[in-house]
């Protein structure tokens, strides 16, 4: 049986190929990947129709490495947050501006305490099915995706790093979510945008798909490698 993932990807595969100018992989690693400007969203990965790159971690780091055939179709490079190929790849326009903090007093955090308390209150409510968020993973500092569905397990934080939320967006698709909230970085957002709204996005062809989503914005936002480099060389302990 043929993923529907899958079709959707070969669909938009095919869009691009009469609507809009191709790059191949070799492009996307050229101007992205190389220049180490990458910010580790695995939405290059996510939506390969052919299944050609794959999100290898070196160094600790992210890296999107082809590891099949490329056919030059174009999607990673499109719908990478750091190109723009397509007319209107920036966000809409603003529709209003707040200045919010959190009200409950168990809820600790800088931005995210904001956010952390919408998505309990989303969840509590039943709102939304699911919420992507970065978690703690093995080694401090350095998350991983993660699909909650209990608001308990939502908890605030500060992450100074990339962490790949399209593939943890496309894990919870997987699973039979269709009302989502993900948070991440302008960057991951820029991705879940083109996803959801260009012409035959990999998001766009289910009606029945809701996707929230809540960005941060990341002036501090590092290289995990570098960043544990640049600690221990300061004597202070990444824990």
């Amino acid at each position: 049986m043929t993923d529907p993932l899958d079709s959707v990807l070969q669909e938009t595969r095919a869009w691009f190929k009469e609507n809009a100018k191709r790059f191949a992989f070799k492009k996307l690693e050229r101007e992205i990947i190389k220049t180490q400007i990458c910010v580790e969203c695995g939405t290059c990965v996510s939506v390969c129709p052919v299944h050609a790159i794959s999100g290898e971690w070196i160094d600790d780091r992210f890296v999107p490495t082809l590891t099949g055939e490329c056919v030059s179709c174009g999607l990673c490079y499109a719908f990478c947050p750091r190109t723009f190929s397509l007319r209107g790849d920036l966000l809409g326009e603003v529709q209003g501006i707040y200045r919010v903090r959190t009200v409950h007093g168990e809820t600790r955090g800088q931005n995210g305490g904001a956010v952390t308390s919408l998505l309990q209150y989303l969840l509590g409510e039943h709102l939304i099915d699911a919420a992507v968020i970065a978690q703690s993973g093995e080694k401090t500092w350095r998350p991983h995706p993660a699909v909650i569905t209990d608001p308990d397990q939502i908890y605030g934080g500060t992450f100074y790093v990339h962490v790949p939320v399209v593939e943890g967006l496309m894990e919870a698709i997987a699973k039979g979510h269709r009302m989502i909230a993900i948070v991440g970085t302008s960057c991951d957002i820029d991705a879940v945008e083109k996803l959801t709204h260009a012409p035959e996005g990999v998001l766009t062809r289910s009606s029945d798909l809701e996707i929230l989503r809540m960005g941060l914005f990341c002036m501090d936002s590092f290289d995990y490698s570098r960043l544990g480099s640049f600690l221990q060389e300061n004597g202070i302990d990444i824990e």
